[in-house]
């Protein structure tokens, strides 16, 4: 009977000891996550909840388990899974492992209104996490093919400081398929992330390099440069087919696009014709064929040379200088004799 009571009394220890490490746990994650820990409770109720969505969390874990052997769950399987989800939220509403993992499980499940419900509901509280915004951007665009929707939550993301560049990427992507018909407009929208800064004039930095935006030398985002140089692409041979005043129209929106290349052009040998990029010793582009300006060539034994120095002869290579052409000074206009 002793051994019995005194196991008891561990017991309560024990879980008050946890309830007690859990409050004051609250405090700090809500000071991280820029919440009141608290949500109008006291810290000991806080921590008392967020231990039980802890253990809430791990009887989850197991129904998913089991769940997950069921070939085609039912009704009652998903909304069971979206009522635990619910509660552990409610429990502990900065735990946004589970605003991640429920929302994009119950989309994935076929319930993409309970998945863009929980979601939203993180939102609220953690509005300074960009996953919850971008995820449910996903599920509005891919499961309720809701392109506007999926658009409002992407500039919710791209509002949160320390967002990724891919939220620019899937942004512009967005908004250009629904104008997939002004090229013209398209460009304009790609060459905002061609230079290396964010939607809205801020600085893009590494991250192009880390999130899959490709960078050249660290400061340009080349994906997005593609991206306009495949569309002038498809408007010329769209021109090239068309016949009369449709002709012209496209010929036009071609030399706009045009000129939105050249001006952000990185540093490199592009094709003047259709901009491909070409190597040292080329004379003629390997896409379009027409002649380019050869560079990287020994001025003395023709051999093509990369460096300081030709391989072949040793001879050192010059590298041209463009210069500017000077505009001549404006003639002062003579003043006509009075009569």
């Amino acid at each position: 009977m002793k051994n019995v009571i005194t196991r008891i009394i561990l017991l309560v220890v024990f879980l008050a000891g946890a309830v007690w490490v859990n409050s004051n746990l609250s405090a700090e994650f809500g000071k991280l996550e820029g919440v009141d820990a608290t949500i109008g409770k006291s810290n000991f109720l806080a921590g008392a909840n967020r231990f039980m969505a802890q253990v809430n969390w791990m009887r989850l874990l197991q129904f998913r388990a089991t769940a997950s052997e069921i070939k085609n769950p039912d009704d009652s399987v998903t909304q069971a899974l979206y009522r635990r989800y619910d509660m552990i939220t409610d429990q502990d509403p900065f735990m946004a492992l589970a605003y991640e993992h429920g929302g994009l499980e119950l989309a994935t499940m076929g319930k993409p209104g309970e998945a863009l419900k929980l979601l939203d509901k993180g939102m609220k509280v953690l509005n300074n996490n960009w996953k919850l915004p971008h995820y449910a951007a996903h599920i509005s665009s891919f499961y309720l093919k809701d392109d506007a929707l999926a658009e409002k939550y992407l500039k919710s993301a791209h509002k949160i400081k320390g967002h990724p560049f891919f939220i620019e990427m899937s942004l512009v992507r967005l908004q250009a398929a629904q104008i997939d018909n002004e090229p013209v407009a398209v460009a304009k929208l790609w060459k905002k992330i061609c230079l290396p800064t964010h939607v809205d004039g801020t600085y893009a930095g590494s991250d192009l390099l880390e999130y899959g935006g490709e960078m050249d030398s660290g400061r340009f985002n080349t994906k997005a440069h593609r991206k306009v140089i495949e569309l002038l692409r498809e408007v010329r041979a769209q021109a090239a087919e068309a016949t009369g005043d449709e002709k012209k129209i496209l010929t036009q929106k071609a030399r706009q696009i045009e000129k939105i290349i050249k001006t952000i052009m990185p540093k490199g040998h592009f094709c003047p014709h259709c901009f491909a990029e070409y190597k040292a010793g080329d004379k003629h582009c390997n896409n379009c064929g027409r002649g380019v300006e050869v560079f990287g060539v020994c001025q003395k034994c023709g051999a093509v040379a990369d460096g300081k120095y030709c391989r072949q002869c040793g001879t050192q290579i010059i590298k041209k200088k463009t210069t500017k052409k000077k505009s001549a000074p404006a003639k002062p206009v003579k003043k006509g004799k009075k009569g």
